[in-house]
């Protein structure tokens, strides 16, 4: 009798542990926070996407993705010319472009959204033969030190206004401090890049439209 009845306190013991814990998992988002969940791409007037590409994709478990690039990357592959810089693309022969590769943290607190950086991946693609468009990871690093952008956030009618000083990490006001020369060169073709693409409007104020 006795054992039945711990038994029985045992099995409700572990079914309210598992309720406790799905309710975690589950926590509901803020309407804010669940309005920033997605891809958005920067909108810029008389850029082809395929030129240049800008984008944030804010995941539910609070991670975010960085994407920025291109064709315009595919001047990577000169960067072999440099020393300490050995580029491996495989079997792509003649790259068609490229992406720098940012992902972290986000949390947003009112009206402001907060972006740690932890992570820098360079990304290369090209058209290989009987397989088509392939994309090759060619670095990653941790990011160490500091890297965090807070910016001032609105979400509404289809797209996020971000407010601040910076575009993204080392686009703009902020740096990046200890890089490997490879990712050092890619961040300055980027950076030069983007800034080129961006009015004078656009200095403190980024419009990205969600992307569906």
């Amino acid at each position: 009798m006795h054992m039945q009845t711990f038994a029985l306190l045992l099995a409700g013991a572990v079914a309210l542990v598992g309720c406790l814990s799905d309710s975690a998992e589950e926590a509901p988002l803020s309407s804010k926070s669940q309005g920033l969940l997605g891809d958005w791409r920067l909108a810029l007037a008389d850029v082809e996407p395929d030129e240049f590409a800008f984008s944030y994709s804010f995941a539910r478990g609070g991670t975010f993705t960085n994407r920025i690039g291109g064709a315009f990357l595919k001047r990577i592959e000169e960067l072999n010319e440099i020393e300490g810089i050995d580029i491996d693309t495989g079997r792509i022969d003649a790259l068609d472009g490229g992406f720098l590769i940012f992902s972290g943290t986000w949390s947003e607190d009112g009206e402001s959204l907060d972006l740690v950086f932890d992570t820098l991946e360079i990304e290369v693609f090209g058209t290989v033969p009987l397989i088509g468009r392939l994309a090759l990871p060619i670095h990653s690093e941790p990011l160490a030190g500091d890297n965090q952008l807070r910016y001032g956030c609105r979400v509404a009618g289809g797209r996020l206004t971000l407010d601040g000083q910076s575009l993204t990490l080392g686009i703009g006001a902020s740096e990046i401090a200890g890089l490997d020369p490879l990712a050092v060169e890619v961040l300055r073709m980027v950076g030069d890049f983007a800034l080129s693409q961006l009015s004078a409007s656009d200095a403190d104020e980024y419009v990205m439209t969600r992307v569906d």
